[in-house]
């Protein structure tokens, strides 16, 4: 009698099609171009940190180009990233 209830199940389950299933955040990010502000420290660099390590190519953008230097530095040698680069921006003058 058991059997009779299970094999309907068990065919009902192998005839639908599989699910598809959502793509991780780190899946998504990989080959994705970031731009993050000022990302030479702070909440913006670890933000960049961690972008870079899903895979992104990240852009910081900042006004002073030794910390941008020395961020990207640092955030290339804990990720293994090789996709981060510095774009001189002062986004407080907007005339």
């Amino acid at each position: 009698m058991l059997a009779t209830k299970t094999i309907p199940k068990l065919l009902k389950l192998w005839r639908s099609p599989p699910q598809q299933s959502k793509p991780s955040p780190v899946q998504y990010m990989r080959d994705q171009t970031v731009l993050v502000t000022g990302a030479t420290d702070g909440i913006g660099k670890e933000t960049a940190r961690q972008l870079a390590a899903m895979g992104a190519r990240v852009l910081i953008a900042g006004r002073n180009e030794e910390k941008g230097a020395v961020a990207v530095r640092d955030i290339m040698a804990t990720t293994g990233s090789t996709q981060v680069e510095f774009l001189r921006a002062d986004l407080s003058v907007q005339a």
